[in-house]
């Protein structure tokens, strides 16, 4: 690649993204076909626009009875010690102010509550090292979740309506789990996991 940069007052260059080779451990990242449905949830496949441009968005839609309706999906396979980080993009459509994800660093899961209204963290497990919303364009929000194992395990990412006795109703997609204290870049997967190799920066 080339670039052709003149300095300016208004921004700074940071040059390359160089990254490490990475794993995304969990399959049909943006496709919740093979989420499990919890307490009567409803799922609907490519409802909404994700991040990238294309109609692959799922939707979930709680019973509207339980704090725990929702979807989870088994992702990997890590030992106690590892640090792992999920990730996710959520688009919030209906009582989004305290949705509950869960990853199970140890058992029970550890649980991070965020409320989609003020883009912000209510509370976080005791495993996670932390646990980030960040709002994106069109409506989009990025959730990232570092923390450690504390045992060996297959563990599970939920997304649960996070209260009883309303209808919750979110879209989903772009799920990634991988190794690492921080996420990288996103990498797609369908029926198996996919590595990315590491960057590697030449100069001519």
């Amino acid at each position: 690649a080339t670039w052709d940069i003149t300095p300016t007052n208004y921004y700074t260059y940071r040059g390359c993204l160089i990254e490490e080779a990475r794993t995304n451990t969990n399959t049909y990242s943006s496709d919740i076909t093979a989420a499990s449905i919890n307490a009567g949830a409803v799922k609907a496949y490519n409802t909404g626009i994700a991040r990238d441009g294309t109609l692959t968005m799922d939707r979930v839609t709680t019973n509207g009875i339980n704090y725990y309706s929702g979807i989870y999906k088994t992702a990997g396979s890590f030992s106690i010690g590892n640090v792992v980080t999920f990730q996710c993009v959520i688009r919030p459509i209906q009582n989004c102010d305290s949705l509950q994800l869960e990853f199970g660093f140890d058992t029970p899961n550890d649980i991070a509550k965020f409320n989609f209204d003020t883009a912000s963290l209510i509370s976080k497990g005791a495993n996670m090292s932390s646990a980030d919303i960040t709002p994106l364009p069109n409506g989009l929000f990025l959730i990232t979740i570092t923390g450690t194992m504390a045992r060996t395990a297959n563990p599970a990412w939920t997304c649960y309506a996070g209260q009883n006795g309303v209808v919750v109703i979110y879209e989903i997609g772009d799920v990634q789990v991988e190794l690492g204290e921080s996420a990288s870049s996103y990498i797609p997967t369908t029926t198996a996991a996919v590595t990315r190799n590491a960057d590697v920066l030449s100069y001519d």
